[in-house]
């Protein structure tokens, strides 16, 4: 019966011991969570110069469930995850000739795996962690089923943000918004000649942005010459300065 009573009794304690440890062993394993915010975008920034505008560059989609569009003609295949990196780092290397500070949302040698809604966020967080002037997001367009779709546009939005993202959003968002992208949508036609599909509003998810937000859609992957335009080094180069230049004119 004491045998008992001693094994009851440590039983009992050794559940208390536990139970007390409890919350402490969850908040640590909180803590180990791993973020999925790009580590060189919140690297970068940590170290922004305070004296600088600063301007988030998007590369839009990531390797994971968020891959963009893909295209096959004539046996070669067009992702778009890879040229929106090649134009974004482009676009990067201009506005820092230009004298602003630029972050990224991911970076050439991030391989991100996570799905499209937790990129989305990731994306609008940093850019309002980084309380930058302008949110740029670089997209290639692509259209099934019809090869002749081609064209530059680009996107804002007027939009009321999303619940998570609530507050802090700059008062002339909107117009400086539209500026930019009517901006940026003329000086590249008007310098490429390419068929203009216009600066339009959006529901996008540049809407939940705090400062002024677009999207470049910079040609269409479906369409074979636009697609070898789009995948072109030098012409990747040129549409990263006239981008660059166009967005020094507003911000």
């Amino acid at each position: 019966m004491d045998n008992f009573k001693v094994k009851l009794v440590t039983f009992v304690l050794g559940f208390a011991i536990v139970s007390s440890l409890a919350p402490a062993i969850r908040v640590q394993a909180s803590t180990l969570t791993q973020s999925t915010l790009s580590n060189q975008a919140m690297t970068a920034i940590a170290n922004l110069d305070k004296k600088k505008k600063t301007i988030v560059v998007d590369p839009g989609h990531n390797y994971g469930g968020d891959l963009g569009a893909v295209s096959t003609i004539k046996g070669i295949t067009y992702k778009e995850v890879d040229l929106n990196m090649q134009v974004a780092s482009k676009l990067k290397t201009e506005l820092e000739k230009r004298g602003y500070n630029v972050v990224m949302t991911r970076y050439p040698k991030e391989v991100q795996t996570i799905g499209t809604n937790q990129s989305l966020k990731d994306r609008i967080t940093i850019a309002n962690t980084a309380n930058a002037s302008l949110f740029v997001s670089i997209h290639h367009n692509a259209v099934k089923d019809a090869p002749d779709a081609k064209g530059v546009e680009v996107y804002y939005s007027s939009a009321e943000q999303s619940q998570n993202f609530k507050g802090g959003v700059s008062p002339n968002k909107l117009t400086i918004s539209k500026n930019v992208a009517t901006v940026i949508d003329k000086n590249i036609v008007k310098k490429f000649n390419f068929n203009d599909r216009g600066a339009k509003d959006s529901r996008l998810f540049i809407k939940s942005t705090n400062m002024p937000s677009i999207i470049v859609e910079a040609g269409f992957i479906t369409n074979e010459e636009e697609a070898k335009r789009c995948s072109d080094t030098v012409s990747q180069q040129k549409l990263a300065e006239n981008i660059a230049e166009s967005i020094k004119t507003v911000i």
